[in-house]
């Protein structure tokens, strides 16, 4: 059986200029958001003011399991005459330009299916009915989406059905109910740290 995979290799370097706070190492900064902060942030500034310097994910609220998007920072509301939206064109951190060209460019590793994806690859290949396995993802956010589909997948028939977990929650929550899945989540944290993220999810 032949497992294909793929990898996105970023080759363009960082350009930043030093002389700015660069805040890359999770230090919380100390000051005021500046103009061209705020206005990146698509929002005014009393609001900005308010909000977080770096973006958060728990999967804990309050000493329970978070529910879907619970643990996430949630974006800006608007009124609209159809009702409430998410405000477009806005996030719900502080954007820093410098802090996103500070990060790192490189391909955070190789796509070895031995030495990074061996654990995977040997699933693939247990869960395998005729050489084929059907695959899907996801993180906690999505365990009901993913745990759906695992369980319509059987319904068919698709006991060869693996899960992709990008978050280790899911990974043991999904392991306890006798699913097979790989746990991609310190793969997926490596990729964090890069610009390539957005792309990838």
């Amino acid at each position: 059986m032949r497992l294909a995979l793929f990898w996105l290799a970023v080759s363009s370097r960082a350009r930043y200029d030093p002389g700015k706070p660069q805040e890359h190492d999770g230090r919380v900064p100390s000051r005021r958001p500046s103009d061209r902060e705020v206005a990146d942030s698509g929002v005014r500034r009393e609001e900005a003011e308010r909000m977080p310097w770096f973006p958060s994910h728990s999967t804990v609220c309050d000493g329970r399991p978070c529910a879907p998007g619970e643990g996430n920072l949630q974006h800006v509301r608007e009124d609209t005459p159809r009702g409430w939206r998410y405000k477009q064109w806005t996030q719900p951190y502080i954007h820093r330009e410098a802090w996103v060209q500070a990060r790192s460019r490189d391909v955070p590793h190789s796509p070895d299916e031995v030495a990074v994806y061996g654990d995977a690859v040997a699933l693939a290949k247990r869960t395998a009915l005729d050489g084929r396995v059907v695959v899907t993802s996801g993180d906690w956010d999505y365990r009901e989406l993913v745990l759906n589909f695992v369980l319509h997948a059987h319904k068919l028939a698709y006991h060869n059905t693996l899960v992709l977990s990008m978050e280790a929650e899911l990974h043991s929550d999904l392991t306890a109910r006798a699913i097979p899945s790989a746990d991609l989540s310190r793969s997926l944290a490596a990729w964090n740290e890069t610009p390539a993220f957005p792309d990838l999810t």
